[in-house]
């Protein structure tokens, strides 16, 4: 070997034993053009050479910090006022510069299609897009990923909003996040991840999950369906080996007995039969297979659960693992449809995942507010249980059980044909009151309709107290209440008249002489009528605590 060969060599063994890793980087969601929490301490991390000296400088905040063994570094700066254009820039071995960043209110929005929901699809569309030029309302999508453990990293880029870029926006994120740019006039940041049909569990640690006998049963549940996967496709893959081979056997024999039919060694062909090789008019011969149905009855792919968004906590480790801790002031929430079957299990599911990500930003009790399910399905003129009102039940529960928890409601505003209404405007602008009163502390904005409290049987009658607001109740365009139910003993449900006075509400029925409860838009698609002078509706509620239709029900 000569001089220039081993020095060559050399080279190459050392940009083969020197790691990627011994370059700075940070994950995806630290980008140009995005948006930093105001008045919080800002954690910002990546990787570099073990051991190597990382400087992070963020305008006016610097700190210093050393890769540890694995070459994981973090650092945490100090807090900033809201704010535009600065620059970040992280240097150790080489130098990172992410430029146009703004610092002012960072919301996590998640949940299924309907959080997912782009502004594109929503009612007026292109005159909201037409209008949306705000560079100070910024989104980061984190791309869909599924993964067995916590990943580091994710795809995605923080956007400025325009026309060409809000027409893929979270729709209900944007608005929302038009709701607070109106009223706090400083930049917001969503970051939306979201994946259409999923449940809840998919978005909490496999650690949480663990901890809570529902949540074992679910991962016990989804460890056994993919083992039965996994021997579905190994016998499929089998069974597809057979039949390709058949199927090449007979085309193989239907040409040899076309060419022989050509050539004039075969005389008995006959016109009715088709070997689906040959489109001329012709005659064909005889085949000893039919390649039609041989076609037909080609083995079908099982279901794949591997990287299946269904998968236990397969979403949060591959869509909310990658973007914690990022500062954020709070998160949003459009989910439900996929559990509503299992509504009793999400009292436990949905607090369960709230806690989850608390722990996981280590932020405290950060505000977290939900959408309350929309009104869907055909309308029954006749009171009956409703797995949709238990799961919005659910919903209501973890707002009384858990600190800094608000709802908007959506139970006027869906589509009795569509699980995917377009008024997300008014979604947005809901979940934006809602936030300007929990995490913003505003004492002058009406945030929810009236609120079920409690009740008390008068005679032939029960009437129904709501928390304390500064706004009234009132009948829906001023005419009658509708969407009370009420029963007596033997727990048989009536429509009931209800009136407004002052401010409760008393309700009653003819047929019912000794009332022993009430319920209100207890319905897939209830008739809505009570609302407050602020034109926002009560909340779907009822008195009783009798066991609902989706008691025991699991994955």
């Amino acid at each position: 070997m000569n001089l220039s060969t081993s020095v060559a060599l050399g080279l190459s063994l050392l940009a083969v034993s020197t790691p990627v890793l011994a370059e700075v980087k940070v994950p995806a969601i630290f980008s140009d053009n995005m948006v930093l929490q105001r008045n919080v301490p800002m954690p910002i991390w990546g990787t570099a050479r073990p051991g190597e000296e990382v400087k992070v400088t963020a305008g006016p905040r610097n700190a210093t910090t050393t890769a540890d063994a694995s070459g994981a570094w973090r650092v945490t700066l100090d807090p900033l006022d809201a704010g535009n254009a600065i620059a970040v820039v992280i240097a150790g071995s080489n130098t990172i510069t992410l430029k146009n960043v703004v610092v002012g209110e960072v919301w996590i929005c998640s949940g299924q299609s309907n959080m997912e929901w782009s502004v594109a699809a929503v009612n007026n569309a292109q005159a909201e897009i037409d209008s949306a030029n705000d560079p100070d309302l910024r989104t980061f999508t984190v791309a869909r990923a599924v993964a067995n453990k916590p990943t580091p990293d994710c795809t995605g880029s923080w956007q400025e909003t325009s026309p060409a870029n809000v027409k893929s926006f979270s729709a209900v994120g944007y608005f929302f996040a038009k709701q607070l740019r109106q009223d706090l006039k400083v930049p917001i940041g969503m970051i939306s991840t979201s994946v259409g049909g999923t449940p809840v569990e998919s978005w909490i640690s496999g650690k949480s999950l663990g901890a809570i006998p529902e949540g074992q049963s679910i991962q016990k549940m989804w460890e056994s369906s993919l083992a039965e996967s996994k021997g579905k496709q190994a016998d499929f893959e089998k069974a597809l080996a057979a039949w390709e081979k058949e199927y090449e056997t007979a085309k193989l024999e239907a040409e040899q007995l076309r060419a022989d039919a050509e050539s004039g060694k075969v005389t008995d062909a006959k016109p009715d039969v088709d070997t689906d090789l040959d489109d001329k008019p012709a005659t064909k011969p005889v085949v000893t297979r039919d390649l039609p149905a041989l076609l037909a009855s080609k083995p079908k792919a099982p279901e794949q659960l591997e990287n299946n968004p269904w998968a236990p906590s397969g979403l949060y480790n591959g869509m909310i693992s990658p973007v914690v801790p990022y500062g954020i002031r709070g998160a949003v929430w459009y989910q439900g449809e996929s559990n509503a079957g299992r509504a009793y299990e999400y009292r436990t599911l949905m607090p369960m995942l709230i806690s989850d990500w608390r722990r996981a930003w280590g932020q405290g009790d950060f505000p977290f507010i939900m959408v309350q399910l929309a009104n869907f399905t055909e309308a029954k003129t006749q009171p009956e249980e409703s797995e949709w009102a238990e799961l919005r039940e659910a919903q209501s529960m973890a707002t009384q059980s858990l600190p800094n928890v608000g709802i908007a409601t959506a139970i006027d505003i869906g589509d009795a044909a569509d699980i995917h209404p377009r008024n997300k405007q008014e979604v947005g602008r809901r979940l934006g009151l809602q936030a300007l009163t929990i995490a913003y502390v505003r004492k002058d904005v009406i945030a929810s309709g009236p609120v079920y409290q409690k009740f008390v049987t008068e005679a032939d009658s029960i009437r129904i107290d709501f928390v304390p607001s500064d706004s009234a109740l009132v009948a829906k365009d001023g005419g009658q209440l509708v969407g009370f139910q009420i029963a007596g003993e033997d727990r048989k449900w009536v429509w009931a008249d209800a009136t407004v006075e002052g401010k409760s509400v008393v309700v009653k029925s003819a047929s019912i002489k000794k009332p022993v409860a009430v319920r209100y838009a207890w319905a897939n698609n209830p008739p809505v009528s009570l609302y407050n002078e602020a034109g926002l509706p009560a909340l779907p509620f009822r008195t009783d605590d009798w066991p609902g239709m989706t008691v025991g029900k699991r994955r």
